[in-house]
């Protein structure tokens, strides 16, 4: 459950700056660990590139700025969640 925590720490700091980050990079990929920002890229590959090399195999976050979570079909989500229960 550590990863879990991990990343509500990350997605609680992307929320406490959203305002910002929409506004200083707006459809920028953008990297957290650890309660801090670490940078804002141009795409995905190079975000995730970054992000480990900074961070290595610890959990991040990364995610797109100013673009709305992804909406998985009904179906999709409850074979998720039967998966994570085996």
């Amino acid at each position: 459950m550590a990863s879990t925590h991990a990343l509500a720490t990350e997605m609680d700091a992307y929320d406490r700056r959203c305002s910002e980050l929409e506004s200083d990079h707006h459809l920028k990929w953008v990297v957290f660990h650890a309660d801090k920002f670490l940078g804002a890229y141009d795409s995905l590959e190079d975000a995730a590139h970054h992000a480990h090399i900074k961070v290595g195999e610890d959990p991040y976050l990364i995610k797109q700025v100013g673009v709305p979570p992804l909406e998985l079909p009904p179906v999709l989500r409850m074979a998720m969640n039967r998966r994570g229960r085996s």
